[in-house]
């Protein structure tokens, strides 16, 4: 099922491969991922009041005995000029303080409004449990709501919480060797997770969603069959236009490690993991555990896709053993067997 949970460095997969996009599934309950937008929205606000206090400080006028003095030849001046005088320091004066004034509503209107938003993702339904048309309502209103790509990916997972797992899930219905549907949210698995999300990411109805995951899962400009479904993670993030492989952008090569690896290669036994005559090599690079720390994911964008490979799986042609969404260096989103996402 598709779950939320806290990443940590003690996955029982040995390494990772990160790759840019929309998804991100996140180990820990939803309880700490509404906390964390309440926290962050806290903090905003005492700064503010930080800013609010220093502003005060600056408005302070000085009271000391030649301050007293001066006001006293001052006030034998004419009224009209200190009219005047007063009259200038209030219009030089007053637009600063407008300003500052309307930039503090503005930000507190958009960490209101951020805040309500949360909490209207947190009180929908999940979209495993809506018809076709309850999710274009709702994903009409996501829209509206998080304009921005990584915040929206973020308010999608968050609405698959909960979705029943089943492994190999997508296919490409009547016309194919694989009868199950192209598109769907009822069930999922890891990939199918990743693949459904950014599929709704851009996409405002279920119908441009069947469409777009087209172009997510399948080899480009080719006809939609189980021999051109992209069935490897590192060769979608090659050949797909809405994924890419970043692992080693942003981290010193010293601290990645390199494997060749023949994707769906002759086995042993004969057989291929996929039953198609296709078969690719290539140099996975990927980041070990020791390397695997919080400073590590805070160093990345805050909206990724991550693989988990696991050692030896090179010799049965296999290349990513798991995927999910890692959101804010610390919320992994992601699907396993007999559990939800």
């Amino acid at each position: 099922m598709a779950r939320l949970e806290s990443l940590t460095k003690n996955s029982a997969l040995i390494i990772i491969v990160i790759f840019l996009l929309v998804m991100v599934i996140v180990f820990c309950n939803r309880e700490k991922l509404s906390s964390s937008f309440v926290y962050q929205s806290e903090i905003s606000k005492e700064r503010k009041l930080d800013s609010i206090e220093q502003e005060g400080e600056e408005t302070k006028v000085s009271s000391s005995p030649v301050a007293k003095a001066q006001e006293g030849e001052e006030s034998k001046l004419s009224s009209s000029a200190e009219r005047s005088e007063a009259g200038e320091e209030r219009s030089s004066a007053s637009p600063s303080t407008t300003a500052r004034e309307s930039e503090n509503q503005e930000s507190e209107e958009t960490e209101n409004q951020s805040e309500s938003n949360w909490q209207w993702i947190d009180s929908q339904k999940k979209l495993y449990e809506l018809s076709s048309t309850e999710i274009d309502s709702i994903l009409e209103e996501v829209w509206q709501r998080f304009p921005e790509e990584e915040e929206r990916l973020k308010a999608l997972a968050i609405l698959r919480l909960g979705t029943p797992y089943q492994l190999g899930c997508l296919g490409e219905e009547e016309s194919g060797r694989d009868k199950d549907p192209i598109f769907r949210l009822d069930v999922t698995d890891c990939t199918a997770f990743v693949l459904t999300n950014v599929a709704l990411l851009h996409s405002q109805t279920i119908d441009e969603a069947k469409e777009t995951i087209k172009f997510l899962n399948y080899q480009p400009n080719s006809a939609i069959t189980f021999e051109n479904r992209l069935h490897f993670t590192t060769d979608r993030n090659a050949v797909s236009p809405y994924f890419r492989d970043i692992t080693g952008e942003n981290l010193c090569a010293c601290k990645l490690k390199t494997k060749k690896v023949i994707l769906n290669k002759v086995k042993s036994d004969g057989n291929r993991l996929i039953d198609i005559d296709w078969q690719k090599e290539i140099v996975l690079k990927y980041i070990p555990n020791e390397f695997i720390t919080k400073d590590l994911f805070q160093n990345l964008p805050k909206t990724i896709g991550i693989a988990f490979i696991k050692e030896g799986d090179e010799e049965i042609g296999l290349d990513v053993r798991h995927e999910g969404f890692l959101f804010d260096g610390q919320f992994l989103f992601h699907a396993t067997p007999n559990k939800m996402i």
